[in-house]
């Protein structure tokens, strides 16, 4: 058996295809533009061996990817090694006419399917001797396609009546008739005179993730203060580019009301930063339906066709919730989204693009109420009918209910206190004062345990001498609904009650009994006893004096 029957059936490029015993593989190396001309070359060598027919065979190219388009253009086939003898499983190939003068590494005629047998499972190798293929065709101008066919749909194209043997197909548009640039190498070793290669189209994804911390805990949603920053990650990977001259890359990016994009966008591909202006732009106040808020990052598309295929992209940048942020009652609702979506290349032969779906992550803050409030009646029990608001009792929200250091800045606007941001911070306040209703709306919390203090009771009334713990608690991620349900609880001395807000009961102080009756002979009685006790005090003293 010579050295290219046993490269027969062997994978050589990344994945693996199988039909009727046929085996192609799809590789990843992004190759040098051959002309100035944006056309797409798409390289399969084809072995067919007469095990099954000695007649003609064919080529199928299909396309992985309704998002690429190949309707329309034209494929051809060059056979490059003729089918001389076979014996079984056993083919001896020769050098095509067409071929008698490429050399490649020093190797020549029959030398060059030896050394073809040394890399079928070499994808680098390969891609590289299929360009040198193609520099050869492009310069020779007299290699003639053996086979030639349009593509009349999206979904394949096939190259029949094609003679046993070693084949390179590449489509283009073939405007002179001799121009394109490489788009992918594939590998099809078959005894089957039926050949099947998948055209290479690597369609990239992007997604996007959010956390409280610049560094960890990336994931769908998080909460957070009004005020506080929401750091968001982006990750994608180069794609394949073979046959294009330039590559369309943009990250749309859209920020809900909530949230303030804060303009630090980092870009890094394979470890290594880019530089805005050089690499990429951003543009912080796109038009064309974007709130001014959302930005546009645009890769410059002939850079972006030297980044390494398969090379991880991770984009970072920030944003601050500000005071327009969605806020709601306990139980489910949505928070601030963020989506993103990607542009990128997806028709080497027109320039067209296409775009991926919509990524979205989302932002949840939340709120609680307080009522203060005395028993209108003492003697009652403590129900909704016998509750009267008390107005002015200040209260701190603390993160540690013994430091006042950790008191919580609100912004009172709209008879609603809510977290502050940083730039108003001359403005802040951490007095939380009840209304003439006894109501204090807060609002812009992140989950947590938090210590409500009293720090000034209204007049008249005690003051309270614990803190009460209140806990807002997260429940569940509804991905698609967007939803986060969350739930207010408060420290009842032995367990948590679950409530809607947080009703805080004040006590009169010590009243004194009214004067005249029992009231007047008490203090009478008290007084005369005191003035008693004085007497025999200072009786006692003298005689201890010896006065």
């Amino acid at each position: 058996m010579d050295v290219m029957s046993r490269a027969v059936g062997r994978p050589v490029v990344c994945k693996v295809y199988e039909k009727k015993g046929v085996k192609t593989m799809k590789q990843t190396m992004r190759h040098k533009k051959f002309t100035a001309a944006a056309l797409t070359l798409m390289m399969v060598f084809a072995f067919a061996a007469p095990t099954f027919a000695a007649g003609p065979g064919s080529i199928t190219i299909t396309n992985p990817s309704s998002s690429l388009s190949i309707d329309g253009h034209t494929f051809k086939a060059y056979r490059i090694f003729d089918l001389e003898s076979y014996s079984g499983s056993n083919y001896a190939y020769k050098i095509n006419e067409d071929f008698a003068d490429f050399t490649y590494n020093t190797y020549t005629g029959a030398e060059i399917a030896g050394y073809l047998d040394t890399i079928t499972d070499d994808p680098d190798a390969l891609n590289a001797f299929a360009a040198a293929v193609w520099d050869y065709i492009d310069g020779a101008g007299a290699v003639v396609a053996v086979g030639t066919e349009t593509a009349s749909g999206n979904s394949s194209v096939t190259i029949s009546g094609l003679d046993l043997g070693y084949y390179l197909v590449y489509s283009g548009d073939f405007s002179d008739g001799n121009s394109g640039s490489l788009v992918a190498a594939h590998i099809l070793t078959t005894t089957d005179p039926d050949g099947v290669a998948t055209l290479k189209a690597d369609l990239p994804t992007i997604e996007k993730k959010v956390s409280d911390n610049a560094t960890v805990g990336f994931a769908d949603y998080t909460d957070l203060n009004i005020g506080d920053t929401a750091h968001f990650m982006l990750t994608s990977k180069v794609p394949n580019m073979n046959g294009y001259t330039s590559y369309v890359y943009t990250v749309h990016d859209t920020l809900s009301e909530g949230l303030t994009f804060n303009n630090d966008v980092e870009v890094t591909v394979g470890g290594a930063s880019l530089t805005e202006n050089t690499h990429y732009t951003i543009d912080d106040a796109p038009q064309g339906g974007y709130s001014a808020e959302s930005f546009i990052i645009e890769f410059d598309p002939e850079e972006f066709i030297k980044l390494n295929s398969g090379a991880d992209i991770v984009i970072t940048y920030s944003a601050t919730l500000n005071a327009g942020a969605a806020v709601a009652e306990p139980g489910d609702y949505e928070g601030d989204s963020n989506e993103v979506y990607l542009e990128y290349s997806n028709d080497p032969y027109g320039g067209g693009t296409g775009e991926t779906p919509e990524d979205e992550v989302f932002v949840y803050t939340f709120k609680f109420d307080i009522f203060k409030y005395t028993l209108t009646d003492k003697e009652a029990a403590d129900d909704l009918g016998n509750r009267t608001g008390l107005e002015n009792a200040e209260f701190e929200l603390r993160a540690d209910a013994g430091d006042a250091g950790t008191a919580i800045e609100f912004v009172y606007e709209n008879d609603i206190y809510r977290t502050a941001m940083a730039s108003e911070g001359g403005t802040a306040i951490t007095a939380l004062t009840s209304d003439e209703d006894g109501n204090i709306e807060i609002r812009g919390l992140k989950a947590g345990t938090y210590y409500l203090v009293e720090t000034e009771a209204p007049e008249g009334y005690n003051q309270l001498t614990a803190p009460i713990e209140v806990v807002i608690e997260e429940g569940t991620y509804d991905p698609v609904a967007g939803t986060l349900s969350y739930t207010l609880r408060v420290y009842n001395g032995s367990g948590y009650d679950t409530v809607t807000e947080v009703n805080v009961l004040n006590n009169t102080g010590f009243v004194f009994p009214e004067s005249g009756g029992i009231g007047r002979t008490v203090f009478t009685v008290v007084g005369l006893l005191l003035m008693l006790g004085a007497g025999v005090t200072l009786v006692a003293r003298m005689k201890t004096a010896g006065r």
